[in-house]
């Protein structure tokens, strides 16, 4: 499941990315709204959406000024930049800032499900890492406990260090 925080001060636009989303992306489980930068950072961080769609033009924090900042604060969720300016250098921006996909609006159903698709992919990646890390870190645990367990009772059996520590089980 994913939670997404849309970005945009037009209500007309933020009620149709919010049906399109609904309706086209069952496995999105909340998603957030609001209308501008700076109530976006707080939402960024009390919610901590797994995507984010950004408008370029919001008030309060404007929308690459609200990447930027997103990447200071080390956010991880997945940022997809949604605009009516077809401008390159808004576009090289975004990248730099980490955005993953840059929609010009209006909005078409397969751009945003390209977009989408390519954010829960790397996502499930994201969350696949953390999982296999978390493993990995639980599996040296236990096996520094079981050696040391052995290590002990080779010690105080009197078997010299190297001996014990060199013997398999």
């Amino acid at each position: 499941m994913y939670t997404v925080l849309i970005v945009e001060d037009e209500i007309l636009e933020r009620e149709v990315l919010d049906e399109m989303i609904s309706r086209s992306y069952p496995e999105i489980s909340e998603i957030y709204s609001v209308n501008n930068g700076i109530d976006a950072l707080r939402a960024a961080q009390n919610k901590n959406p797994d995507i984010v769609l950004i408008d370029i033009n919001i008030p309060g924090i404007g929308g690459l000024a609200l990447l930027e900042e997103l990447q200071k604060n080390d956010f991880q969720g997945k940022c997809i930049i949604t605009t009516a300016y077809d401008s390159f250098n808004y576009a090289k921006e975004a990248i730099r800032y980490g955005a993953i996909g840059y929609l010009l609006k209006p909005i078409m159903d397969d751009e945003l499900r390209e977009c989408m698709c390519k954010a829960c992919a790397m996502i499930d990646s994201q969350r696949e890492s953390v999982l296999s890390k978390t493993d990995l870190s639980t599996k040296i645990r236990s096996i520094c406990s079981y050696s040391q367990r052995y290590l002990v009772r080779d010690i105080l059996a009197g078997m010299p260090q190297e001996h014990a520590m060199t013997c398999v089980y």
